[in-house]
């Protein structure tokens, strides 16, 4: 038997993409990524790096505070 330690990162990427009309594969292109991997993203399963986190945010013209709560935010950018 094999357990893991599994995180979910909660975020609202994916809300805010979405009220910006931005598809997955549009915003994915926009920040030079993947669409997969932008999915694990906005799933919670993987934290995007602080460049990915401040490219996203400038694409679709939001704060840091509508991606993610503050505390995940201090884990992002080791505050």
């Amino acid at each position: 038997m094999v357990l893991t330690n599994h995180l979910i990162f909660k975020n609202d990427i994916q809300s805010v993409r979405t009220e910006k009309g931005y598809s997955q594969n549009r915003l994915a292109r926009a920040i030079d990524i993947r669409r997969d991997q932008l999915s694990i993203i906005e799933n919670g399963h993987r934290l995007p790096s602080p460049e990915i986190l401040n490219k996203i945010k400038e694409v679709l013209g939001c704060l840091y505070t509508d991606l993610y709560p503050l505390e995940l935010q201090k884990i992002i950018f080791k505050k």
